[in-house]
């Protein structure tokens, strides 16, 4: 008799469960069980969502919105993403714009409309926890690029050049960045856009994060190379509507209109109250984002405050995004055992490097999306909890 194992897909063999899922179920059996845990570790904005896009979806539910709605998404909100892509980017809303379940379920249809078995697809690591994954799930085979911490995670041409073979298709980038808050520079997404351009290469661009810029400017590829950018991007992260989830891609037609194939089979549509909230969301302009962004400032200020100079931490200041990536490896400890260690001995929580497809497990990140008074708590007792480790062994060698 067979094994139930063999019954089982092989495109899921060897692909864990997500790190930042699996982090949040533990502190909630903790906190359960009367634990007190500061959560470092989530990338849930604190912030409610707000009011009247709450009021818009109640009234569309009163006004008997709770039916299937169009494939592609409402043709008001597909207008009002069209109108709110970044600056120098313009989009058809009938043909090049899909609405579908979050931002992420975006990037799977991405990824679906694009990949045949065996492409290969550039990811610049560290990065977000799903995304090697994710290319595997649909068949394709993930290629690291992995970027220097010492350099500031400084994207380069002849890296990527480096990482491309004829199998090459896409190049995924995401700016501002999950986990290390940088921001593509110019100069950066110019040399995507040169590398994309050489190699044939879709560039998928992930801009979840863009309207949470600290330093610089968020810079889309899809200005300089709309022909071959397929831009995701959603509410969850500008407007504190992760729970919504409502996201979308926009990008050349015949991508959109093959992604939409998949979009039809798997999910048929978005509900209609809660496309009616998110057209509120995105034509109320920077009304909405505006005090977030500054509250995440002032908090990405505090990291620095608390953390700068602290013994065996180093670490870049986060330009974008909701966290700070530090790099832990001055404590002698790797990342899983440090954090495990904190979370034990203080009750802060935060999440270790290993799964951002790095390939020293040497950071961990901490999350700018909780109340500053938790931040507060939870980087002082990082930094207390840093001082109380014995001093790294002379060579260097890990605990």
């Amino acid at each position: 008799m067979s094994h139930p194992e063999s019954r089982t897909s092989r495109l899921l063999d060897g692909i864990p469960g997500s790190a930042t899922v699996g982090l949040s179920d533990r502190i909630a059996a903790l906190r359960s069980a009367g634990r007190r845990v500061v959560d470092l570790a989530s990338g849930d904005p604190d912030a409610d969502t707000p009011a009247p896009v709450v009021d818009a979806a109640v009234a569309s539910l009163r006004a008997g919105r709770t039916h299937y709605g169009p494939s592609r998404g409402t043709a008001e909100l597909r207008r009002a993403v069209a109108q709110a892509l970044p600056v120098g980017v313009t989009r058809d809303p009938d043909s090049e714009v899909l609405v579908t379940g979050s931002a992420k379920f975006a990037l799977s249809l991405a990824l679906q409309a694009l990949l045949n078995p065996g492409d290969e697809v550039l990811v610049l690591t560290p990065a977000w926890v799903s995304y090697l994954p994710l290319v595997r799930l649909h068949g394709g085979v993930p290629v690291p690029v992995h970027l220097d911490s010492r350099d500031g995670f400084r994207v380069t041409a002849e890296a990527l050049t480096g990482a491309c073979t004829p199998r090459t298709r896409v190049l995924l980038v995401n700016s501002p960045t999950n986990p290390t808050g940088r921001v593509l520079d110019a100069a950066e997404v110019d040399a995507v856009v040169r590398v994309a351009e050489e190699h044939d290469l879709v560039i998928v661009s992930d801009e979840i994060y863009r309207h949470l810029v600290f330093r610089g400017e968020h810079r889309s590829p899809a200005v300089a190379a709309p022909h071959r950018t397929v831009v995701v991007d959603g509410v969850s992260k500008a407007y504190a509507m992760t729970g919504w989830r409502l996201g979308w891609l926009s990008g050349p037609a015949d991508v959109v209109s093959t992604a939409l194939v998949a979009h039809q089979h798997m999910l048929s549509c978005v509900p209609l109250f809660v496309q009616d909230a998110a057209v509120v969301a995105l034509t109320a302009g920077d009304s909405y984002t505006r005090e977030m962004v500054e509250t995440y400032r002032l908090r990405r200020d505090l990291l620095i405050d608390i953390l700068d100079g602290a013994d065996g931490l180093r670490f870049t200041p986060p330009e974008g995004a909701l966290y700070g990536y530090l790099d832990v490896g001055g404590t002698g400890l790797e990342a899983g055992p440090f954090a495990a260690r904190l979370l034990e001995s203080t009750g802060v929580a935060v999440l270790p490097g290993g799964p951002f497809g790095a390939p020293q497990d040497d950071h961990v990140r901490v999350s700018l999306a909780v109340p500053t008074a938790d931040l507060t708590t939870g980087l002082q007792a990082l930094r207390t909890f840093v001082t109380t480790l014995p001093a790294p062994t002379p060579s260097g060698a890990r605990r």
